[in-house]
């Protein structure tokens, strides 16, 4: 056991090995919470009309709408140009929806995979700062990761963890 250890941890043992296993366990669990999220199938179809609204406000910001957030465009009774606006949220994550978004054109279920990676991403990305946070405050990786995976396992971050949506992931 010792020697595959020093393999994967690249020669280090004791101390360095002690630095470096709560890391790598909690790469481990990250990405095999993320690929049972796409191994449990709807990874590409929407949970429910949050991620679909989600999405909309992602597709219509543009800059010829100044980036406005709405849900619809409609025209009135009197011919007139209105919109269902939904400016509640940071626009940042939006943009980075639709920028993965973009690419795969029409095909719904490619745009809501690819937004749901970019989610994941995010998820990936609180947890792992999370525990450098805690590493860097306890001084003390098992703490730390033990800490992460507790908080990050809990039932609403696994229920909300790939929804598509910045409100609930940002």
């Amino acid at each position: 056991m010792r020697n595959f250890l020093s393999k994967i941890l690249g020669g280090a043992t004791g101390a360095l090995a002690q630095e470096r296993l709560p890391f790598l366990l909690l790469m481990a669990a990250l990405a095999a919470m993320v690929l049972s999220w796409i191994a449990g199938g709807g990874f590409d179809t929407l949970d429910d009309t949050f991620d679909g609204h989600t999405l909309a406000l992602a597709a219509n910001l543009s800059p010829e709408h100044r980036f406005l957030m709405f849900n619809r465009q409609y025209t009135g009774a009197d011919g007139e140009l209105l919109y269902d606006v939904y400016n509640r949220f940071p626009i940042g994550t939006y943009l980075l929806i639709k920028a993965v978004i973009v690419p795969f054109g029409d095909s719904a279920s490619a745009q809501i995979f690819a937004a749901r990676l970019l989610i994941a991403a995010f998820f990936s990305g609180a947890a792992t700062f999370a525990y450098l946070g805690l590493r860097r405050l306890t001084n003390q990786p098992w703490v730390a990761l033990a800490a992460t995976l507790l908080a990050f396992s809990s039932y609403y971050a696994l229920f909300y963890g790939d929804m598509i949506s910045s409100e609930v992931n940002g």
